[in-house]
């Protein structure tokens, strides 16, 4: 058993609700990276983008944060 099986056991049994928890976790950090993707393949910046919804550079930074790194995994 890995490192990472072992605490996701031990969150298992601390945390209430974990398997809710992760997966509404999990599924917004696909969608981050789902969002990254199709905008660095349309080829706007993340200023263009915020822009177009309406909301700034950083807050799409901080959404795309991580999601190239976990992309390669």
């Amino acid at each position: 058993m890995s490192d990472l099986d072992l605490l996701e056991k031990k969150l298992r049994k601390k945390i209430k609700n974990f398997d809710k928890k992760y997966s509404a976790a999990k599924a917004r950090l696909e969608l981050a990276i789902k969002i990254a993707n199709e905008r660095q393949k349309a080829g706007i910046t993340q200023r263009e983008f915020a822009n177009k919804l309406k909301t700034t550079q950083s807050v799409i930074s901080r959404s795309e944060e991580h999601t190239s790194e976990l992309q390669s995994h």
